[in-house]
């Protein structure tokens, strides 16, 4: 029968809710609140008549919040997307930025090269433009130079030749950018056009005017300019464009670097007038804007045309929901009319309880209490509970009311008073339920007085006799005079005993092997006999039984056994109780210390302990073996003998600080040996501590740990150094001359970074091998040496290419002094297999602060210089800049 959805009217809410706690006999005197007499034969029923109206407000509030969160649904999606095409685009823009700066710097280099020898010739301009197009194959499709904006020089010729000759100041679509160019004197962007050769190019225009000491002018003269087409095919490519329009429509604009005020050249333009993603290519020169959106439209990256027909499914579904759940309503409360009756006709009393107060009690429940109806709606429920017991109801209903939907009723039991201040006991089930739109709890009662009354007794006896039991230590047995088990009590902790209850009417010979049954029957009828007490100790694992017992631990245990005889027959029997104590742990400790005495002895490791003052009481055979020291030159002495005397009182307070506060200090230190040198150890101290906590001991163990620094200290070397000359590498020239730049910072002098490449290497390679080479690059390394400081750092960069960094110059000349010095060491002949080997040098000199600020821009000017010096005819310094 279920009861947890009675609907019962409420009687009028009294004025007055404070009740005496006094005992009951004088409750019908104390201050009640004015109460209703509840009948529920007279109790109304509310039925809803709307399950129509109902469904159509569910299906339109549900149509309204599937509209909304679609709404919610395609701005997330778009915003989602939105943020991913911005990091492709910014991907696609980085990438182009990067090719195209690249081509420009290989511009660079050209300008410079013609700006320095306005005459060169045609050989000549092949020669460095075939070099210069090797950085950036591909892309670059050829160098044009055009004296007075006429081309005349070409490279390659073959494929170009219909450009040569052509005016550009007389070209339709490329003067404007031509005059731009000389306007502007810099790098400008034109196109990208297709040229006369063919093939749509954007043109990389830079002026050259050469300085006025090298034309022998005032000013300086305009001489030309110097163009590179590149290919926008290959420039494509090379962006990875492609790839991006996979997922995304991509437009470009800014036709002769104008950004957004130039043509669309490559997409469609019509996606520069919706709502595109936008991003700027800036490069020298100009800038392009590139735009784009999802592939389709941004319409196409939230699809919701098969939505709706969902969105109306539920949309119905919800409202026939909402009008069955209405129509099962009125039934439902058609249905109570039914259970009403059976309330007041309940063998247990009932009640009903809401905010701690009775709404409703019944027949049955008035005649447990002892009080009529009018007297308990009146109170709480609490009332008629002796006082121990309140809070436990207390938070049995506050457990009902917090979770309503538990299945099952909470049951309890409880003592209600009775006149005399005595009482009597009662079982309550708690179950949730509505009561005039409020929670409430439905009661029910039964009265156990008397059944719990005996079982109190028993279980006095019993929770009396379990105490004697879990008193005992021990597993006990009682065994007759013929080796039958006729009881087993204790052992009830399941990591030291089994179980025995299976032994209990077996007899010794049935479950133990014969040796040990004979052993044990032979103590028991000792004890027997003797009347006094017999002990023994036996081990026995659970194998050994032929009833394999329950629980407990596996493998041989050790028992300590005492056997007394019983002063009564037991069972008719004369009989002895055996106590069995479980003392494997104790053996286990004996051998764990004979153990740890061995391994102590024998460890590879030191190990030396010391007591509370730290003194030493006990050392190793390892300890004399890597200190020097015998056991008994250090027993009684404070472990600071062995102190190096390399770290401070510092490092050893905060070594004791750790001790004390973690119980642990592990680390590296430097010790001395009895012969006085001084080696590294790894070195681990332990505490121990006695039961109350206090240190009573230390523990050290250490290990030397020479060998591993050695080999450490090798890696190293080699991380930093050139394997084949011993000379820094990158890694440590880049260190030292970040560090050079901050102290010359501080000191506010110079450094100079000597940029060197060997001249005519390669012939000594390809005429003795590349052994022979080997040792040419050795005696450069020594030689380079030889020219420079201490202080100061020579680098091998790799192949034939050194560096040298030279500190703390009092005048930036010491740095031209050193690169004569070196060219002229490295000119001087080296012997190699019995012929005379000849080298030069090419040096570029970079000074700090003048032509770099840091490592990179020093690098740059120092192989900006080398290259100018090499392009001079070789063998020959060059100052960055000149």
């Amino acid at each position: 029968m279920s009861c947890n959805r009675l609907y019962i009217s409420r009687p009028k809410e009294s004025t007055q809710r404070g009740i005496s706690r006094a005992p009951l006999r004088t409750l019908a005197k104390a201050p009640t609140r004015p109460h209703v007499p509840v009948s529920l034969r007279a109790m109304p029923l509310k039925i809803s008549r709307w399950p129509l109206l109902a469904g159509c407000l569910a299906g339109g509030l549900m149509l309204l919040v599937l509209f909304s969160l679609l709404q919610v649904w395609k701005q997330r999606v778009q915003d989602e997307t939105r943020a991913e095409l911005v990091g492709q685009l910014g991907n696609l823009r980085a990438r182009l930025e990067s090719e195209l700066n690249a081509v420009i710097h290989v511009t660079d280099g050209l300008v410079t090269y013609i700006m320095f020898n306005p005459d060169l010739g045609e050989t000549e301009f092949d020669a460095i433009a075939a070099m210069l197009m090797e950085r950036r194959p591909g892309l670059i499709s050829h160098f044009t130079a055009a004296p007075d904006n006429v081309i005349r020089y070409l490279h390659p010729l073959e494929g170009n030749r219909a450009a040569l000759g052509l005016d550009l100041m007389s070209h339709p679509e490329q003067s404007g950018s031509v005059l731009d160019m000389m306007e502007r004197r810099s790098t400008v962007l034109a196109g990208p056009w297709e040229l006369v050769q063919g093939g749509l190019r954007l043109i990389i225009r830079t002026p050259i005017f050469v300085p006025a000491h090298v034309a022998g002018t005032e000013d300086d003269r305009y001489w030309g300019l110097v163009s590179i087409p590149v290919d926008m095919q290959r420039l494509y490519e090379a962006a990875g464009l492609g790839y991006f329009e996979r997922s995304m429509d991509i437009a470009i604009r800014g036709r002769d670097g104008l950004g957004a005020r130039g043509e669309t050249f490559y997409g469609d333009p019509a996606l520069f007038r919706r709502d595109s993603l936008r991003q700027t290519v800036t490069m020298l020169g100009g800038e392009w804007e590139l735009a784009a959106e999802p592939s389709g439209g941004w319409p196409a990256v939230t699809p919701v045309g098969g939505l709706w027909g969902l969105i109306w499914l539920i949309t119905l579904l919800t409202g026939a929901l909402a009008w069955y759940l209405s129509l099962q309503g009125q039934r439902l409360r058609q249905s109570e009319v039914k259970y009403r009756a059976l309330m007041e006709n309940l063998s247990d009393g009932a009640c009903i309880v809401q905010d701690g107060w009775l709404r409703y009690v019944n027949p049955r429940f008035r005649d447990i209490f002892g009080h009529d109806e009018e007297l308990l709606l009146s109170h709480q429920l609490s009332d008629f509970l002796v006082a121990e017991d309140r809070d436990q109801l207390a938070r049995l209903m506050s457990r009902v009311i917090a979770d309503p939907a538990r299945p099952g009723p909470l049951e309890t039991e409880l003592r209600i008073r009775t006149g005399d201040a005595g009482h009597s006991y009662v079982r309550i089930n708690l179950s949730a339920m509505a009561w005039e739109d409020g929670p409430a709890i439905l009661a029910t009662v039964s009265d156990i007085d008397d059944r719990k009354r005996l079982a109190n007794q028993l279980l006095d006896s019993h929770e009396r006799l379990n105490a004697i039991i879990r008193a005992l230590p021990d597993i006990g047995f009682i065994i007759d005079d013929q080796g039958q088990y006729r009881d087993v009590f204790g052992g009830l902790d399941s990591q030291l005993y089994h179980r025995g209850q299976a032994l209990i009417g077996k007899r010794l010979h049935e479950v133990l092997p014969l040796e040990l049954a004979d052993r044990f029957l032979s103590v028991v009828h000792k004890a027997l006999e003797t009347s006094s007490l017999q002990t023994l100790e036996y081990a026995l694992s659970a194998e050994q039984i032929s009833i394999p017992p329950k629980g407990g631990p596996d493998g041989t245990l050790w028992f300590e056994g005492r056997v007394m005889a019983m002063g009564a027959r037991v069972f008719d029997r004369p009989a002895v109780i055996w106590l069995a104590m479980n003392v494997t742990a104790r053996k286990r400790l004996e051998e764990s210390m004979r153990l740890n005495a061995r391994v102590f002895e024998d460890s590879n490791e030191g190990i030396f302990i010391t007591d509370a003052g730290n003194r030493i009481i006990s050392a190793n055979t390892a300890f004399t073996r890597i200190t020097g020291y015998e056991a008994a030159e250090v027993i009684g002495r404070n472990p600071g003998l062995l102190s190096s005397g390399m770290h401070d009182e510092a490092f050893y307070q905060s070594l004791w600080e750790q001790v004390l506060l973690h119980g642990r200090w592990e680390g590296e230190i430097w010790n001395r040996r009895k012969d006085g040198r001084v080696y590294p150890q790894n070195l681990s101290i332990s505490v121990v501590r006695d039961g109350e906590g206090r240190i009573s001991h230390h523990i050290a163990i250490f290990s030397d740990i020479t060998r591993r620094k050695e080999a450490e200290a090798q890696i190293r070397h080699m991380a930093l150094h050139d394997n084949l000359t011993g000379l820094a590498n990158r890694t440590l020239l880049r260190d030292r001359l970040t560090q050079a730049i901050e102290q010359a910072r501080r000191d506010r002098n110079s450094l100079a970074l000597l940029f060197i490449d060997l001249d005519d290497f390669k012939p000594v390679n390809d005429t003795h091998g590349h052994e022979a080479g080997d040792r040419v690059l050795k005696e450069v390394a020594q030689r380079l040496r030889a020219a420079v400081r201490r202080v100061d750092t020579v680098a091998r960069m790799g192949g034939d290419e050194f560096v040298i960094l030279l500190q703390a110059l009092e005048q930036e000349d010491m740095a031209i002094q050193v690169a004569e010095k070196i060219i002229d060491s490295l000119s001087r002949p080296i012997q190699l297999n019995g012929q005379t080997c000849l080298l030069g040098a090419s040096v570029g000199i970079a000074l700090h602060p003048r032509h770099g600020e840091d490592h990179d821009g020093l690098m740059r000017a120092a192989d900006q210089a080398l290259y100018q010096a090499k392009s001079a005819g070789k063998n020959r310094y060059q100052v960055a800049g000149y």
